[in-house]
């Protein structure tokens, strides 16, 4: 962030004065993303400086909203799907199925214990350690439940890291078993696809699933089948 102020002011980024910053945003050739991201980053500098006594008035705070972009959901095709699961190896396979079949991010595969794993009345349920210490739990289906039960109690996939596989190389061997340019986080997003059809469009429940902390995430992960858009259309058509 000092980068970005000298940019404006090189001797002294204390003395910018909010139309200077304006000047300077307005001139970058950016997406809106990267627009978005360094407005932020230049709040949280000037809001340090203020804290800290380098300035005295925040000359960000006039800076306008960028608006983010809107949810761009891109799950996984269901052929690549199916294709992944019958070219690969058993590990390899249930790393896929867990991914698309239960949402689970690279880093959250990487570390499935058999520890983890709870029956109920209603069965097997798993206890997934998401992002920020979050923990949630995730129905098992019967063929997940079963392969994860025949493997020996400890980490599903071992590996050198803390005894399991890192995420980074889960990730990895994914997205090699994927064909095209598919990669890992798209079957997260075919299963909050998948789950948001199969729930009957409810948000709150793919929420839960997922282990977001907003809803506003999960619309990202969530492409609306165009056959409830028409079912929709149709059914107001019926009643008009």
């Amino acid at each position: 962030m000092t980068r970005c102020a000298a940019a404006v002011c090189a001797d002294c980024p204390w003395s910018v004065s909010p139309d200077d910053l304006l000047s300077w945003l307005g001139s970058r050739d950016w997406s809106r993303e990267t627009r978005r991201s360094w407005r932020s980053g230049i709040r949280a500098f000037y809001a340090w400086g203020v804290a800290t006594g380098r300035c005295v008035t925040d000359p960000s705070l006039g800076l306008p909203v960028v608006s983010s972009l809107p949810p761009v959901p891109r799950p996984a095709a269901k052929s690549a799907v199916r294709a992944a699961v019958a070219a690969s190896d058993d590990r390899v396979r249930l790393m896929v199925r867990l991914a698309s079949e239960m949402g689970l991010r690279r880093g959250e595969v990487s570390r499935v214990h058999s520890e983890d794993m709870v029956e109920d009345l209603l069965g097997w349920t798993l206890r997934v350690r998401g992002k920020g210490g979050r923990t949630r739990m995730v129905p098992v289906p019967e063929g997940i439940s079963a392969a994860l039960r025949r493997l020996p109690d400890g980490w599903a996939f071992p590996g050198r890291v803390e005894g399991h596989l890192s995420a980074g190389w889960v990730g990895k061997l994914v997205s090699r078993a994927l064909p095209g340019a598919w990669a890992m986080h798209s079957l997260r997003h075919r299963f909050g696809t998948d789950a948001y059809a199969a729930s009957g469009a409810d948000l709150l429940a793919v929420q839960q699933l997922l282990g977001h902390a907003s809803p506003a995430t999960t619309q990202r992960y969530v492409q609306v089948p165009s056959g409830v858009l028409r079912r929709t259309v149709e059914a107001v058509s019926r009643v008009a």
